[in-house]
């Protein structure tokens, strides 16, 4: 590496194959978080049941699978999955599709950015992120592309090769689609209901 060359370092990241041709990105940060959130939960749970205290097992069981849950949805759901057809767009609570002639671009400086030929820009929580430069100086800040992409990063190689190889189509465009997810919001708000009845029961009971 030349003199004064800038020095990048990445944030690992997990990329998985869903199909032959469908790769999603998450953090590795994330799985990380929520095994350890489940290891916490099932060691509690198991020191009751090894205690024989089942009663604690069948208090606390449902507040555990709420923290689980939300653990889940916040550090192992959120992902960014990049297809043939387009990107899609995993969040908390929304998903989005994105068809490739509607992507102008993707960064990934400090945060992944899908910007849409519109203009909007919709944000990856968790898709990872090129980390800042080791060393600062103007030397990095030029070696950033324009508009914040930083070479190298596995999302925007994987996702500029696939922008290259489709193009622009020259028929209609393709519409970007947005749902909330139904599903787990239901599950969550059950739990909450459930673990609220508890708290409600054991406060009756103490008045």
């Amino acid at each position: 590496m030349a003199t004064g060359s800038p020095a990048f370092t990445f944030r690992t990241f997990t990329f998985r194959r869903i199909t032959s041709r469908t790769i999603t990105f998450r953090a590795n940060s994330s799985g990380l978080v929520f095994a350890a959130v489940v290891v916490a939960c099932a060691v509690l749970l198991g020191d009751a049941g090894a205690r024989q205290r089942w009663d604690v097992v069948a208090a606390a069981s449902p507040s555990a699978v709420l923290v689980l849950w939300a653990a889940w949805l916040v550090y192992l759901r959120p992902c960014l999955r990049v297809g043939d057809d387009g990107l899609t767009v995993v969040n908390i609570l929304r998903t989005t599709v994105v068809p490739w002639d509607q992507v102008d671009e993707v960064t990934t400086r400090f945060q992944t950015v899908v910007v849409l030929v519109s203009g909007e820009r919709l944000r990856c929580w968790g898709a990872p992120t090129a980390a800042r430069p080791a060393r600062p100086g103007r030397a990095n800040s030029r070696a950033l592309a324009p508009g914040g992409r930083t070479p190298g990063s596995p999302v925007q190689a994987l996702v500029d090769s696939r922008l290259a190889r489709t193009g622009r189509p020259v028929g209609p465009s393709g519409a970007v689609l947005r749902r909330w997810d139904t599903v787990p919001i239901g599950a969550g708000l059950a739990l909450a209901l459930v673990v609220a009845a508890q708290l409600a029961a054991a406060g009756s009971r103490l008045l």
